[in-house]
């Protein structure tokens, strides 16, 4: 496990370099996409033990923070839709150069899923992509954050009607919402993506998603290969509000490994 500082000298991103373990060297590289705000305080227990899985598995890994984000470059009042796509592939190009290969499968969580999806449409070196709870629509992933936002607010503030708001920017569950961040999230929605998006998919359903019957069949479009579980361990974001992080959902990892595996034959 290696920190590492990556991209530009002024848009710094910050990761962690996973070398594998096993003494089979697989024929992919794994970038790990980080979803955003509470998720990914929740979800980073989680990556910390995927990624020690991959590498076991025999995979090079990176997880990393996008500008604004964690332990990268920039302000969190910085982080931008545009910008985490461009983080996404400069972590290609970053995995790629450090561990000599040509192949790279994306996982991503919630939004990271979502980001993981558009960056692969726009490059033609990603093998397989792990969709895990992807993030359909924008526009109700924003009104989800401030719905979630509220009923903590109600049961934790004295004054739930409460609101942190300076220069167009939202504090929902202590991280802020600017007008940029909320508008680029607001443009986004998987089912208008046109271009494959890796060679093969993996999807999984832990909680409620909407349109997932009519998700599915467009990814089906987007891909050479698809697939699709539904695997029950973690809560449901819009239903159980607060800061307390998620135990680490154990089958669902070893079914991202497992697949991956399989896919990077």
């Amino acid at each position: 496990m290696n920190p590492i500082y990556f991209g530009t000298s002024e848009m710094p991103l910050f990761g962690t370099y996973y070398l594998p373990q096993a003494n089979l060297t697989r024929s992919t590289g794994v970038v790990l996409c980080y979803p955003m705000g509470e998720e990914y305080m929740w979800m980073h227990r989680a990556y910390r033990q995927l990624a020690t899985l991959f590498t076991r598995a025999g995979f090079h890994v990176l997880r990393f923070d996008y500008y604004g984000c964690g332990d990268s470059g920039g302000e969190s009042e910085e982080a931008d839709i545009n910008q985490w796509l461009e983080d996404i592939s400069t972590a290609i190009d970053e995995i790629k150069d450090s561990s000599a290969l040509a192949k790279v499968s994306l996982v991503g969580f919630r939004l990271g899923a979502t980001l993981s999806a558009l960056a692969g449409s726009e490059r033609n070196d990603v093998d397989s992509i792990v969709l895990w709870d992807p993030v359909v629509s924008g526009k109700d992933y924003v009104e989800e954050l401030l719905k979630m936002h509220q009923e903590w607010a109600e049961n934790n503030l004295p004054d739930p009607n409460f609101a942190s708001k300076n220069n167009g920017c939202i504090e929902i569950m202590g991280f802020p919402l600017t007008s940029r961040l909320g508008s680029g999230l607001e443009g986004i929605n998987l089912l208008n993506i046109e271009k494959q998006i890796a060679n093969k998919i993996y999807m999984i359903e832990s909680g409620k998603m909407k349109t997932n019957g009519l998700l599915n069949h467009h990814l089906k479009s987007l891909t050479k290969a698809f697939d699709f579980r539904h695997i029950p361990g973690s809560k449901n974001w819009t239903e159980s509000p607060g800061l307390d992080p998620l135990s680490v959902p154990s089958e669902i990892l070893q079914s991202i490994v497992s697949w991956t595996t399989e896919a990077s034959l």
